[in-house]
């Protein structure tokens, strides 16, 4: 009997690591990663103005020129506050002619003074114009607003971008809110 025993055991121990090699090593088992990592939001919105201001021309060689200044604004609003790093939303922009060369850019933010932010509501760059009376001359703005965003345990963040872009066609005869184009 006892021999029986000793042959069941052996068999058995046989079969153990025989089914031990055909699964690998425990060490082969997959590992959870040393941090955890996820995808950052949606962007908010991105809202960006143009506007001329009040004109003031005159009469050069027989040609009616004017000058003024555009001014641009920029808004974001539902952005999100979970996982946002920095506490700090943040606004570009790109003052174009016509041509679409770019003749002015600027920037600005907005920090959460406690936590993260929702919106920001910021005053943009602002670009002297000079135009013929009789000319159709528009000038755009592109306003780009973006926040960073934690995506990992470890610290790794990630940019998340929005645009906006709006023109203004300039007028000899106005100025002010009233030529405000979005």
């Amino acid at each position: 009997m006892t021999r029986l025993i000793k042959m069941a055991v052996t068999t058995m121990t046989v079969c153990v690591a025989a089914l031990s090699l055909m699964a690998g090593p425990a060490s082969a088992a997959p590992k959870p990663g040393p941090f955890s990592t996820w995808p950052p939001p949606a962007a908010g919105n991105v809202r960006g103005t143009i506007y001329q201001g009040t004109p003031t021309c005159a009469v050069q060689s027989g040609v009616k020129i004017c000058d003024a200044t555009v001014y641009t604004t920029g808004l974001m609003s539902g952005w999100a506050t979970s996982n946002q790093a920095y506490r700090t939303l943040n606004l570009e922009w790109k003052i174009r002619k016509h041509s679409g060369t770019v003749v002015k850019t600027g920037s600005a933010s907005c920090t959460g003074a406690t936590g993260a932010i929702t919106s920001c509501d910021r005053t943009g760059p602002s670009y002297g114009v000079r135009w013929p009376a009789s000319s159709t001359v528009k000038y755009c703005v592109d306003t780009i607003g973006y926040a960073y965003y934690y995506v990992s345990s470890n610290g790794n963040t990630a940019k998340v971008t929005a645009s906006h872009y709006a023109c203004v066609t300039l007028s000899a005869t106005g100025g002010g809110g009233g030529l405000r184009q979005r």
